[in-house]
């Protein structure tokens, strides 16, 4: 136990190759323990045959559950589902209350590595099953004390929340946003009346936000909703940083966790307001996730940054032409955005240079039909935030479009990032850094819980 101790707190630390030695001396001996107490399981190479549930057995589904979320944080997702399976199987030789919990806790795990390795129907079958132990489990216990029975009963909602939080994502990424939505709407509702004003709780509000714009047709009523979610869990967000940084002066994982979601739910929120037409406000988040952006030393070329840089350019520049929205043919409207973006002499040259849109014709062309120009959606892990993707909020033009626009940003230099930052700060300066970084929700134009007009 002292090696699962040592182990459990250098991981919290983040010193995980401290944590992989404590746990590995921590598995040596209790294998060691396991083989002389069945020297015949052993000798068959499976450790997980020894039946003695109060003895090792127990210990050891704890070892490798706590190297498998080590392996899950460094992002070693098949190492880490190893770990997770034979956790499970080492606590399938018990059926009572602790080890059902376990073995529900164990499902979501496992759960998680197939959505982040893309076997989606795999991770549904092992969260149901999941499900299904969580549920059993307040059923089957009966022993114990009223203050016991109280402590399982919060366990099963913990863990069950967390089951049908990933269910929900995975039925997303099969586009199935019904049942989605479904899994969404018990997690937020059992975490709201159990666990307010929480990082579950934000993030349960976020992923219910994705789910109704995915099964909603895109009306007005369901885009106000999902605003008010979305700025509720910004609010959580908010206050969650600024506590944690009153608290401990150095970034935490956590931290660097919830500015990344942070900059998600503006990043939503953004996107919901330039779809119902509010492209001035659209803009402001936009900006306030690039700033996050820049804050966590993103590259360019990283997904989300790509992804806030063709927000922004349909923000100043309006839904591209891949858009269900527009109705032209795709040469013509490239052609026409890339027309708006020729400085004033190359349109002087264009009147006077009749072979010049032709050659425009032909490179807009290129770029409808040539993979590097139009490339496909690209792929994020599952548990990051961008969970969805829905057709009509397919936001990707041509790259080089996106590009240089965030030149031309680049180029205007203050005047642009001051005037957004003067938006940025209506409710007025504070000391504190990070609420300096970080603002309230709060414009004159529109709130997310009134009518959108």
């Amino acid at each position: 136990m002292d090696e699962y101790a040592s182990a459990l707190l250098a991981a919290k630390e983040e010193n995980y190759e401290a944590a992989s030695k404590s746990l590995q001396s921590g598995l040596e001996e209790a294998y060691r323990v396991c083989s002389e107490l069945h020297p015949t399981g052993r000798a068959r190479g499976h450790p997980y045959e020894c039946r003695d549930s109060n003895g090792p057995v127990l210990l050891l589904a704890s070892l490798h559950t706590l190297n498998g979320s080590i392996l899950y944080r460094q992002q070693q997702w098949t190492a880490s589902l190893g770990e997770y399976m034979t956790a499970r199987r080492l606590l399938q030789r018990t059926l009572n209350a602790t080890t059902r919990l376990q073995t529900a806790f164990l499902a979501n795990c496992i759960g998680k590595c197939h959505l982040q390795l893309g076997s989606y129907s795999e991770g549904i079958s092992h969260l149901e099953k999941g499900v299904q132990h969580a549920m059993s489990t307040t059923i089957t216990y009966t022993a114990g004390s009223e203050e016991e029975r109280a402590s399982i009963t919060r366990d099963v909602s913990i863990i069950l929340a967390g089951l049908h939080t990933t269910l929900s994502c995975c039925y997303i990424q099969l586009r199935k946003p019904v049942e989605a939505l479904i899994h969404a709407k018990f997690v937020h509702r059992r975490l709201e009346a159990c666990f307010p004003e929480t990082d579950d709780h934000a993030r349960a509000s976020v992923l219910l936000a994705e789910c109704m714009i995915c099964a909603d047709n895109g009306s007005r009523a369901t885009f106000t909703k999902a605003l008010g979610l979305l700025d509720k869990a910004a609010r959580v967000y908010r206050q969650l940083l600024k506590a944690s940084r009153a608290d401990s002066g150095e970034p935490s994982w956590e931290q660097q966790e919830r500015v990344l979601w942070l900059l998600n739910t503006y990043y939503l929120i953004s996107r919901v307001l330039l779809f119902t037409n509010c492209k001035r406000d659209a803009e402001l988040y936009a900006y306030k996730a690039e700033k996050l952006a820049m804050i966590m030393r993103l590259q360019p070329n990283d997904t989300i940054y790509l992804k806030i840089n063709e927000l922004i350019y349909c923000c100043r520049h309006g839904i591209p032409h891949t858009s269900s929205v527009r109705k032209e043919a795709p040469d013509t409207a490239i052609e026409r955005d890339l027309h708006s973006l020729l400085a004033s002499d190359t349109r002087e040259r264009l009147k006077n240079d009749p072979n010049l849109a032709a050659t425009i014709r032909n490179t807009a062309h290129t770029i409808q039909k040539s993979d590097h120009g139009m490339p496909e959606r690209a792929t994020r892990p599952a548990s990051a935030p961008f969970l969805t993707n829905p057709e009509k909020f397919n936001l990707k033009p041509a790259q080089l479009l996106a590009d240089m626009d965030r030149r031309g940003r680049i180029l205007e230099g203050l005047d642009y990032y001051s005037e957004m930052e003067k938006k940025s700060q209506k409710d007025g300066d504070d000391p504190d850094e990070v609420a300096q970084l970080i603002r309230r929700y709060k414009t004159i134009d529109i709130k997310p819980y009134a009518p959108l007009k």
